[in-house]
């Protein structure tokens, strides 16, 4: 009995550092992703907030709960560290450490109750937050800076061309060009710790990260003009075998635009996972070609659209659970091992999204179909 004890406890402890690197993870690319991913490992909803009441980040299908929670909370003037019962849901409050006047507040929601290995996870997280939401002084000039460009642009004063000169100055070579590549994933997890790489390289040499979600587990990068196609790849060091990367011709920053950016995307898309292509094969996909696209993007609205609408109202990842389903050849073990969803929990989505879209994806014409669709899309 002791042994078994000594053995649970082991596996518990194992299972708590795992959960705690994968927030770390989440942690270096920014507070929302900290956010999303301790959500998902606690199943409850989440929310920060500063002490003015103003949303920092949320994730969760009860995250307007919760934001009532901690506003009540604030209009109360109980913001200290606590927990409690919300309607039928119970709630951990954490406040995270003061910055002169300011402070931050850490909401968990969940229907159940919280174990202790919910609370490690919880103090972990908060503790990555409280880091995330400082504003160290060194970071205040940048941030001034994109308040300027921002207002500047919202006014069209002339003056935001001059902004953007110095924010991409960090960004390109001397003569003022850059590469996008842009970078997907299988998953939002094997990306999260590439890019979490890729940021690591980036300080080491000093530099910025450029970067800007263009889909799910998809990624926009821009690089230096003279990087080469196999110097962007060696950025990601072993996570490039997790990767599909698309890697545009150098150009001047100020001549990238949504089209290249798309065409890049739908490259990325339809690669082989660990594959690199570079700009001479950009934009050739038949994919691409427009007579295609058309007939694919109107299949989508009976299809794909219908899961991104129930996405949208619902909180669920159907669609992002259909790609890995397809990508995996209708294997419901290899979408779980890709996605890190329970096997049961896959098959109650696949049925779903069969039910949704009105199709048989037991067939093979129709997964391919399907594949082919979801490829076609830039966003």
């Amino acid at each position: 009995m002791q042994d078994e004890r000594v053995r649970l406890a082991r596996l518990q402890q194992e299972s708590l550092l795992a959960a705690q690197e994968e927030l770390n993870v989440a942690g270096g690319l920014g507070v929302r992703k900290l956010i999303q991913q301790a959500s998902s490992q606690l199943q409850a909803s989440l929310c920060i907030v500063d002490s003015d009441g103003r949303l920092i980040s949320s994730h969760g299908i009860m995250a307007p709960q919760a934001l009532k929670v901690a506003k009540c909370c604030l209009a109360t003037k109980k913001t200290t560290s606590s927990a409690g019962n919300y309607e039928d849901s119970n709630y951990l409050i954490h406040r995270l450490d003061a910055h002169g006047d300011r402070f931050h507040l850490l909401v968990i929601l969940a229907a159940r109750q919280f174990s202790s290995y919910d609370r490690s996870i919880v103090k972990h997280c908060a503790g990555l937050a409280d880091i995330l939401v400082q504003r160290p002084a060194s970071l205040r000039k940048a941030r001034s800076e994109l308040h300027t460009l921002a207002l500047a642009t919202l006014l069209g004063e002339n003056s935001s061309s001059e902004i953007l000169a110095r924010v991409f100055e960090s960004a390109a070579d001397t003569t003022g060009r850059v590469r996008a590549a842009v970078v997907c994933g299988d998953s939002e997890h094997f990306l999260n710790r590439a890019l979490t790489h890729f940021d690591a390289e980036l300080a080491a040499a000093n530099r910025y990260l450029f970067s800007l979600e263009v889909g799910s587990a998809s990624t926009l990068l821009l690089f230096r003009g003279t990087r080469t196609p196999a110097e962007i790849r060696e950025f990601f060091g072993p996570n490039a075998k997790s990767l599909r990367i698309a890697v545009g011709a150098p150009m001047h920053w100020s001549t990238l635009n949504l089209k290249i950016v798309e065409d890049l995307t739908v490259a990325a898309r339809t690669l082989e996972l660990g594959t690199l292509i570079g700009p001479q094969y950009v934009g050739t996909n038949w994919i691409a070609q427009a007579p295609v696209r058309k007939a694919l993007d109107a299949r989508s609205r009976q299809t794909i659209d219908r899961l991104i609408e129930h996405d949208t109202v619902h909180d669920t990842e159907l669609v992002a659970t259909l790609e890995a389903y397809l990508r995996a050849a209708g294997s419901l073990s290899a979408t779980a091992s890709a996605t890190r969803v329970h096997r049961h929990t896959i098959r109650s989505r696949i049925e779903l999204i069969a039910e949704i879209c009105e199709v048989d994806l037991r067939d093979p014409f129709t997964r391919a179909e399907l594949l082919l669709i979801i490829l076609s899309r830039s966003a």
